[in-house]
Protein backbone atom coordinates (compact mmCIF):
# COMPACT_ATOMS: atom_id res chain seq x y z
CA UNK A 1 0.00 0.00 0.00
CA UNK A 2 1.44 3.79 -0.91
CA UNK A 3 2.15 6.05 1.63
CA UNK A 4 2.75 9.45 1.51
CA UNK A 5 6.15 11.27 2.96
CA UNK A 6 7.87 14.36 2.98
CA UNK A 7 11.02 14.49 0.55
CA UNK A 8 13.62 17.29 1.01
CA UNK A 9 15.14 18.70 -2.06
CA UNK A 10 18.42 20.08 -2.62
CA UNK A 11 18.60 23.77 -2.57
CA UNK A 12 16.85 25.53 -5.01
CA UNK A 13 15.94 22.28 -7.07
CA UNK A 14 12.12 21.24 -5.79
CA UNK A 15 11.05 21.80 -9.58
CA UNK A 16 13.47 19.77 -10.64
CA UNK A 17 12.80 17.16 -7.97
CA UNK A 18 8.84 17.11 -8.75
CA UNK A 19 8.98 16.44 -12.15
CA UNK A 20 12.17 13.85 -11.77
CA UNK A 21 9.60 12.11 -9.05
CA UNK A 22 6.39 12.59 -11.18
CA UNK A 23 8.20 11.17 -14.81
CA UNK A 24 9.08 8.26 -12.35
CA UNK A 25 5.72 7.23 -12.48
CA UNK A 26 5.29 8.80 -8.43
CA UNK A 27 2.52 10.51 -7.36
CA UNK A 28 3.70 14.49 -6.12
CA UNK A 29 2.26 16.95 -3.73
CA UNK A 30 4.20 20.00 -4.14
CA UNK A 31 2.34 23.58 -2.45
CA UNK A 32 3.04 26.47 -3.40
CA UNK A 33 2.40 30.37 -2.43
CA UNK A 34 1.61 32.91 -4.58
CA UNK A 35 2.56 36.30 -3.75
CA UNK A 36 0.51 39.38 -4.10
CA UNK A 37 3.88 40.86 -6.81
CA UNK A 38 2.74 37.53 -8.60
CA UNK A 39 5.91 35.34 -7.91
CA UNK A 40 5.69 31.93 -6.94
CA UNK A 41 7.77 30.18 -4.22
CA UNK A 42 6.88 27.01 -2.10
CA UNK A 43 4.89 26.65 0.88
CA UNK A 44 7.47 24.68 2.00
CA UNK A 45 10.65 25.58 0.97
CA UNK A 46 12.93 22.28 0.09
CA UNK A 47 10.37 20.21 0.63
CA UNK A 48 7.23 17.87 -1.53
CA UNK A 49 5.09 14.81 -0.66
CA UNK A 50 5.43 11.82 -2.53
CA UNK A 51 3.23 8.88 -2.23
CA UNK A 52 5.58 5.61 -1.97
CA UNK A 53 5.57 1.98 -1.62
CA UNK A 54 6.17 0.41 1.47
CA UNK A 55 9.78 1.07 2.75
CA UNK A 56 10.24 -2.87 2.40
CA UNK A 57 9.87 -2.19 -1.43
CA UNK A 58 13.84 -0.67 -1.69
CA UNK A 59 13.70 -0.40 -5.38
CA UNK A 60 11.19 2.34 -5.05
CA UNK A 61 13.41 4.04 -2.37
CA UNK A 62 16.20 3.85 -4.81
CA UNK A 63 14.54 5.29 -7.35
CA UNK A 64 13.19 8.51 -4.97
CA UNK A 65 16.80 8.97 -3.40
CA UNK A 66 18.77 8.96 -6.66
CA UNK A 67 16.26 11.32 -8.56
CA UNK A 68 17.67 14.62 -9.99
CA UNK A 69 16.84 17.37 -7.27
CA UNK A 70 16.23 14.72 -4.68
CA UNK A 71 18.60 15.12 -1.17
CA UNK A 72 16.54 12.94 0.86
CA UNK A 73 13.51 11.14 2.15
CA UNK A 74 12.70 12.98 5.64
CA UNK A 75 12.65 10.63 8.87
CA UNK A 76 12.31 12.03 12.51
CA UNK A 77 13.42 8.28 14.15
CA UNK A 78 15.08 5.19 13.10
CA UNK A 79 12.75 4.90 9.87
CA UNK A 80 10.91 7.26 7.49
CA UNK A 81 7.84 8.93 8.87
CA UNK A 82 4.61 8.46 6.53
CA UNK A 83 2.04 11.32 6.92
CA UNK A 84 -1.63 10.24 6.84
CA UNK A 85 -3.93 10.76 3.53
CA UNK A 86 -6.06 12.74 6.27
CA UNK A 87 -2.86 15.46 6.42
CA UNK A 88 -2.42 15.83 2.76
CA UNK A 89 -6.16 16.03 2.25
CA UNK A 90 -6.38 18.89 4.77
CA UNK A 91 -3.33 20.79 3.39
CA UNK A 92 -4.58 20.28 0.21
CA UNK A 93 -8.56 21.52 1.00
CA UNK A 94 -6.65 24.40 3.04
CA UNK A 95 -4.89 25.92 -0.07
CA UNK A 96 -7.75 25.53 -2.66
CA UNK A 97 -9.85 27.56 -0.97
CA UNK A 98 -7.22 30.27 -0.50
CA UNK A 99 -6.41 30.89 -4.20
CA UNK A 100 -5.04 33.01 -6.01
CA UNK A 101 -2.83 33.16 -2.36
CA UNK A 102 -2.40 29.78 -2.31
CA UNK A 103 -2.30 27.16 -5.25
CA UNK A 104 -1.05 23.82 -5.91
CA UNK A 105 0.96 22.09 -8.77
CA UNK A 106 -0.77 18.79 -8.60
CA UNK A 107 -3.60 17.59 -9.27
CA UNK A 108 -5.88 17.72 -6.23
CA UNK A 109 -8.12 15.01 -4.87
CA UNK A 110 -11.41 14.29 -5.93
CA UNK A 111 -12.90 15.55 -2.55
CA UNK A 112 -11.41 19.12 -1.57
CA UNK A 113 -14.22 20.70 0.89
CA UNK A 114 -12.58 22.01 3.81
CA UNK A 115 -14.73 19.35 6.05
CA UNK A 116 -13.58 20.09 9.62
CA UNK A 117 -13.47 15.87 9.87
CA UNK A 118 -10.58 15.58 8.08
CA UNK A 119 -8.43 16.84 11.06
CA UNK A 120 -8.64 16.82 14.92
CA UNK A 121 -9.06 20.11 16.39
CA UNK A 122 -5.97 20.37 17.66
CA UNK A 123 -4.27 19.04 14.71
CA UNK A 124 -6.39 21.68 12.53
CA UNK A 125 -5.48 24.24 15.05
CA UNK A 126 -1.72 23.19 14.38
CA UNK A 127 -1.99 23.14 10.33
CA UNK A 128 -4.11 26.67 10.53
CA UNK A 129 -0.68 28.55 12.59
CA UNK A 130 1.47 26.92 9.97
CA UNK A 131 -0.93 28.69 6.98
CA UNK A 132 -1.16 32.02 8.90
CA UNK A 133 3.15 31.87 9.08
CA UNK A 134 4.91 34.21 7.23
CA UNK A 135 8.14 32.75 7.77
CA UNK A 136 8.81 29.96 5.25
CA UNK A 137 11.44 28.51 7.68
CA UNK A 138 9.14 28.18 10.89
CA UNK A 139 6.64 26.86 8.82
CA UNK A 140 8.83 24.09 7.43
CA UNK A 141 10.14 23.52 10.87
CA UNK A 142 6.09 23.12 12.40
CA UNK A 143 5.53 20.66 9.51
CA UNK A 144 8.28 18.39 10.59
CA UNK A 145 6.64 18.90 14.25
CA UNK A 146 3.35 18.02 13.26
CA UNK A 147 4.71 14.54 11.04
CA UNK A 148 6.84 13.36 14.05
CA UNK A 149 4.17 14.00 16.82
CA UNK A 150 6.64 15.93 18.95
CA UNK A 151 5.97 19.35 20.78
CA UNK A 152 7.79 22.56 18.94
CA UNK A 153 10.51 22.53 22.22
CA UNK A 154 11.61 18.89 20.76
CA UNK A 155 12.20 19.52 17.26
CA UNK A 156 13.55 16.32 15.67
CA UNK A 157 16.72 15.90 14.11
CA UNK A 158 16.47 15.27 10.57
CA UNK A 159 18.13 11.83 8.94
CA UNK A 160 18.44 9.72 5.56
CA UNK A 161 16.18 6.92 5.64
CA UNK A 162 18.03 3.66 5.12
Amino acid sequence: MKKWYLICTKPGQETLALDSLQSCGFQCFYPTLTSPQQTTEPLFPRYLFAQLDDPLMGQTWSTVRTAPGVARIVNTSAEAQHISDELILFIRARCLPMAPGLRLDSPAPASTSTNTSIAPSGLRQRLETLFSETNSYRRVMGLIELISHRPASAAPRLQLAS
